[in-house]
């Protein structure tokens, strides 16, 4: 975990301000004895099994939300083999780095739109962020995650790999239960008044029996939105946001129990690393989330080792060192 967030450092600390569950019906073990209801039901037709797909509902029918992207999730659908899954490995890798720099580049606006958005904000009030934030992370959107992808993902499987991602964004669009009319988004069909073909071709298949596979999902009922790409992205840059201060707590923690610092040392440990973090910010540090320089480093550290014993103090420098 440290290598994947290697730019930042231990002594800027951030705070970061559903329920889900899953079961099954137990089945009975055969016994060996066939039930008389069996016996009258006549030979077996072979079961359908649904096929694979990223939407997943909850009980009261709305979309549950993909912990990761659709783009990524959709991956482990398509069971490719280690050599297959490298160049994929190395696409999100890459998009890592992208999804740091962004939030470096433009922290302050990511705050301001995401306070907006979770605040309750009114959409009046939020499309002027949007506005600004699309040209700023266009180079991120297009090429689109899912061609890029499908571009090192072997030729057969590509058509269902952009089959799952697909299905979900429309899904994702619709925002609600299925069984129901859309609510103005229309599902990517630019019309607002229905759902995209694509969820009602799975229903009929999965009434009629049949099995509906990814490819078999209309997408030529128009592109996905631009508001979905961005909201996506939002959602994956506050992710990753949160994945930084938690590793940073982690460190932080693990720092001040390898030095066995009081409570009063710690409550002056974590004073100098806020002041830390509003100096970088001050200094155009994106918020603190940017790199201080080695300079800052010592001036922090040297401040953090003169409240502590001389035994504290060798603990500290082991600990930088490791």
């Amino acid at each position: 975990m440290a290598t994947r967030y290697r730019w930042f450092n231990l002594i800027t600390v951030l705070a970061v301000s559903g329920w889900a569950a899953s079961s099954g019906l137990a089945q009975e073990p055969g016994t060996g004895a066939q039930k008389d209801g069996d016996a009258m039901r006549g030979p077996k037709v072979g079961e359908r099994q649904s096929a694979p797909t990223l939407v997943r509902r909850d009980v009261s029918g709305k979309l549950d939300r993909l912990e990761v992207r659709p783009e990524q999730a959709a991956v482990d659908l398509l069971k490719l083999t280690p050599e297959d899954r490298k160049p994929v490995d190395a696409v999100f890798a890459a998009r890592l780095l992208e999804i740091n720099k962004a939030l470096r580049e433009h922290y302050d606006l990511f705050i301001r739109l995401q306070t907006a958005r979770q605040g309750g904000a009114k959409p009046e009030e939020v499309r002027p962020l949007m506005r600004e934030f699309g040209p700023a992370v266009a180079a991120m959107i297009e090429p689109a995650l899912v061609e890029r992808v499908a571009a090192v993902i072997p030729e057969g499987k590509r058509a269902e790999y952009r089959g799952y991602v697909d299905e979900y964004k429309r899904a994702f669009v619709a925002g609600e239960p299925m069984g129901e009319r859309g609510g103005g988004a229309g599902a990517g069909t630019g019309g607002g008044g229905g759902r995209g073909r694509g969820v009602e071709g799975r229903e009929k298949g999965e009434k009629d029996g049949g099995e509906i596979k990814p490819t078999d999902v209309a997408t030529s009922i128009g592109p996905i939105p631009a508001r979905v790409e961005l909201n996506l992205l939002l959602r994956e840059m506050g992710r990753s946001l949160k994945g930084i201060v938690d590793e940073r707590k982690e460190h932080m923690d693990h720092f001040l129990k390898s030095i066995e610092a009081t409570p009063e040392q710690e409550a002056k440990i974590r004073s100098i690393t806020r002041e830390a973090a509003e100096a970088n910010k001050q200094n155009g540090g994106n918020g603190g989330i940017g790199e201080p320089t080695q300079e800052e480093k010592r001036a922090t550290f040297r401040k953090i080792l003169d409240v502590l014993t001389p035994e504290q103090r060798k603990k500290a420098i082991e600990e930088r060192r490791g």
